[in-house]
């Protein structure tokens, strides 16, 4: 199947949105919370510590619903590679 990158730009661009620039806090971190909370601060909440495997699996879980309910079984996510630094990095496959 070939497919656009604009296309893929459109599907993502709701997590890109919510994550870009965004502060990433465990759920369960109260005083992190409200810190960020008071200084009305962008931040993303998950279930994990913020590891880059996690932010990796949150994205992952954020995107394969997507991609299942856009483009049923003829376009699967299979790969994803998020960057943490140049030499920082987690791959996560089907």
């Amino acid at each position: 199947m070939i497919l656009d990158f604009g296309d893929i730009k459109r599907l993502t661009q709701t997590l890109v949105d919510q994550i870009d620039h965004s502060f990433f806090v465990y759920k369960k971190d109260t005083p992190m919370l409200n810190f960020l909370q008071k200084a009305d601060s962008k931040h993303t909440i998950i279930d994990q510590i913020p590891t880059v495997e996690n932010i990796g699996k949150f994205c992952w879980e954020q995107l394969l619903p997507l991609f299942r309910k856009t483009y049923n079984e003829s376009l699967k996510l299979s790969t994803l590679t998020l960057w943490e630094t140049p030499n920082c990095f987690v791959t996560l496959e089907a």
